[in-house]
């Protein structure tokens, strides 16, 4: 078995210590899990897909993920391992990807209309977005996200709100942060593709954005997230065309592109 290169790391503080516990998906389809005490030396669990409670890896890793947050752990980013220890990994994103992105909504969209959409977002995000959040209110059309760095919770949010943005005029605007994860992205390159003439996104420096899902879309790609993981969750919010199997697609050298 080749051991990924990097893992998801996790943390749990508990009666003045703490233990790490670290997964990841191997290049043969298995899962791959690290754990220890804190700065101690770690221990490898390697588990075939013959013993997946879920139908793929994928799965198996969300599924994982969501019992340890339930247990207290919280995400601190990805990890390596020197000298049989883990390493958190120093950020890698590129400079320009701090520059925030906004959005506005320039034609007024109804309750109605954005209700729909960010509910069946949501619907289809639920169970599948571990280690970050997604909650729907639906009495005020609220859609939220929440992502962990370095043991902080980033929130954003998307709706009828102070926090999200859409004014009762059916106007708005706001802005989406790299801390705050992929989740923010997806969906509002989900409601633009919704509603194409009433929603605009820039990036604040060089104008308008027309994204797309592309490893060299520095909206989304040029390694800012993991890749794998965007193509999955795009495809669940309906962002590519028809069926295709956009990690196949990939892996044989072709671009996923828009409907």
């Amino acid at each position: 078995m080749s051991e990924p290169h990097h893992h998801d790391l996790y943390r749990c503080t508990v009666h003045g210590g703490s233990k790490d516990w670290a997964i990841a998906v191997t290049p043969e389809g298995d899962i791959s899990i690290l754990n220890c005490a804190t700065g101690h030396v770690v221990r490898r669990t390697n588990v075939p897909r013959g013993k997946f409670k879920c139908a793929n890896a994928t799965a198996e890793m969300a599924g994982r993920v969501q019992e340890k947050l339930q247990k207290g752990y919280e995400y601190l980013g990805s990890t390596t391992v020197e000298s049989n220890r883990l390493k958190l990994s120093p950020t890698t994103a590129p400079a320009a990807s701090a520059v925030e992105e906004l959005w506005e909504i320039v034609r007024p969209l109804s309750p109605e209309a954005v209700e729909e959409k960010l509910s069946w977002a949501a619907t289809q995000l639920w169970g599948h977005v571990a280690p970050d959040v997604v909650e729907y209110d639906h009495d005020l059309v609220v859609l939220r996200t929440a992502t962990h760095a370095q043991g902080v919770k980033h929130g954003w949010a998307l709706g009828y709100s102070d926090e999200g943005g859409i004014q009762p005029t059916g106007r708005g605007g706001g802005r989406i942060l790299l801390r705050q994860g992929l989740l923010p992205r997806l969906i509002l390159l989900f409601m633009w593709r919704s509603f194409p003439d009433a929603i605009w996104l820039s990036d604040g420096v060089h104008g308008m954005r027309t994204p797309q899902i592309a490893k060299d879309d520095d909206f989304i790609g040029k390694g800012l997230f993991d890749y794998e993981r965007v193509l999955a969750l795009g495809e669940r919010l309906g962002l590519c065309l028809g069926k295709i199997n956009l990690l196949q697609s990939t892996e044989e050298g072709r671009s996923a592109f828009w409907l």
